[in-house]
């Protein structure tokens, strides 16, 4: 999902290289001292601040832009503020999850995963509630626009999906199918349970969408 709190037609570009001399220039003006002081510790922040104020843009339009949103944060300040801390802490939750998945089975990684979709699924319906509030009372264009594309995405169809997710890692056996693509590299990955029902991935424009069919017994392939 693209926000596009900066620009009105793209993102911020993080892999873009900073500007000739910006070195020279954050060195000279310790600007080190205000980036930390803004990103408090915060590491998205940290890695943002840097391409924002040193980059920089002469476009009026992309100004005026961004002014409606700083002015539409300034004046609810608490709630964007609990709005970060809320999402930050869901994310936490959720990698947190996956600190002991390395060297595992394949039945330790499903239940893991599992278990994320779990962790995300309360926040996910929390902020749906709240992007369909707020696209009605937002005063600026990208936070309206942003709070209209969430509420658009967190749509009943998704969280069908992420109950489906679920209850197919949690069968008690499953089997795995996959085959040989370029290099011999396993590719066409299927999650199956042994009593034939099987999770399908069907690829959509904006996300993954899971199904259940029922199959023949044994493996596709």
């Amino acid at each position: 999902m693209k926000a596009h709190l900066l620009f009105p037609d793209r993102d911020l570009d993080l892999t873009a290289a900073l500007p000739p001399q910006s070195a020279a220039l954050i060195n000279d003006l310790r600007l080190d001292i205000v980036f930390e002081a803004m990103a408090q510790g915060d590491t998205v922040i940290a890695k943002v601040v840097p391409h924002v104020l040193l980059a920089g843009t002469d476009d009026v339009a992309v100004i005026r832009y961004r002014q409606s949103v700083m002015r539409e944060l300034m004046e609810k300040e608490d709630f964007c503020r609990n709005l970060y801390a809320f999402l930050n802490e869901a994310l936490s939750a959720e990698q947190k999850s996956y600190l002991h998945m390395r060297n595992r089975s394949v039945s330790g990684v499903i239940f893991d995963a599992a278990r994320s979709l779990d962790v995300l699924s309360g926040p996910l319906q929390k902020l749906k509630v709240i992007a369909n509030k707020q696209k009605t009372l937002a005063t600026s264009t990208a936070l309206r626009r942003l709070f209209e594309i969430l509420d658009e995405e967190l749509d009943d169809s998704l969280f069908a999906d992420l109950l489906e997710y679920s209850r197919v890692f949690r069968m008690p056996e499953m089997l795995l199918s996959a085959r040989l693509g370029e290099g011999n590299k396993g590719v066409d990955y299927h999650l199956r349970g042994v009593s034939g029902c099987a999770l399908s991935v069907v690829k959509g424009p904006d996300r993954a969408v899971a199904s259940s069919e029922q199959l023949q017994a044994g493996p596709e392939r």
